[in-house]
């Protein structure tokens, strides 16, 4: 419970800082900026109802422990590295305004719970590699919650057995956008009502979510900023 209930809006940690352990920054809700670059583990409710909006985990994040963002209510959108291969149990539950999920083509397991009560969740897309997904890893998401994945699969098998929505992909960016680190990030956040967006310095612009695009004027959208 290093800085349990602190007032702090953003940290900066050291280099040599590689773990957050359990609580570190729990019930810290003013907390929006942490550089997590050189994190490979998070503890149990390491950051439970912080204030954090954008969340790219970093490259070489290799464990997180369950319930480490639970509760995060600002929360809109999440990017998982390419080192995290599973998703543990409660890891985001109960994020009322998480609403962009980006998983890479390595998770293998999504946790019980992971991803339940996020309401404002209304699809996500499950890459083939993922081979167990836990019965309530996204119950009570958004309405008419879909599942987009690859035929055949067992993100498919998982969402009819669930009575989700499905849609068939033939491809997916997730690993594509993986591949740049949190470092490489020039821009992210909402985009509109259940869409978020991702850019990256080399002009690769992501959008992820259903529904429609907020109607920006000209020169004024978000990652032009």
């Amino acid at each position: 419970n290093c800085f349990y209930d602190c007032g702090m809006e953003s940290l900066a940690l050291p280099s040599g800082v590689t773990a957050i352990p359990d609580h570190a920054f729990h019930s810290c809700n003013n907390l929006k900026n942490i550089n997590l670059d050189n994190i490979t583990s998070i503890g149990r409710f390491a950051f439970q109802t912080t204030g954090i909006e954008t969340l790219v985990l970093p490259e070489g994040l290799t464990s997180l422990a369950d319930n480490a963002f639970y509760s995060c209510g600002s929360l809109k959108s999440v990017v998982i590295p390419e080192s995290l291969t599973s998703i543990p149990a409660g890891a985001f539950s109960s994020c009322g305004n998480l609403s962009s999920v980006t998983l890479h083509e390595k998770v293998t397991s999504i946790g019980s719970g992971a991803f339940d009560y996020c309401s404002k969740l209304s699809s996500i897309s499950i890459p083939y590699s993922v081979r167990s997904i836990e019965s309530n890893a996204f119950d009570s998401c958004g309405a008419g919650f879909t599942v987009f994945c690859h035929e055949d699969s067992a993100a498919a098998a998982f969402a009819e057995n669930k009575g989700y929505a499905v849609q068939i992909e033939s491809h997916s960016y997730a690993d594509d956008v993986c591949k740049c680190g949190a470092e490489d990030l020039i821009a992210s956040g909402s985009c509109g009502e259940n869409a978020a967006f991702v850019c990256f310095n080399d002009g690769r612009l992501y959008v992820t979510g259903h529904g429609a695009i907020t109607d920006f004027a000209e020169n004024s959208t978000p990652w032009d900023s």
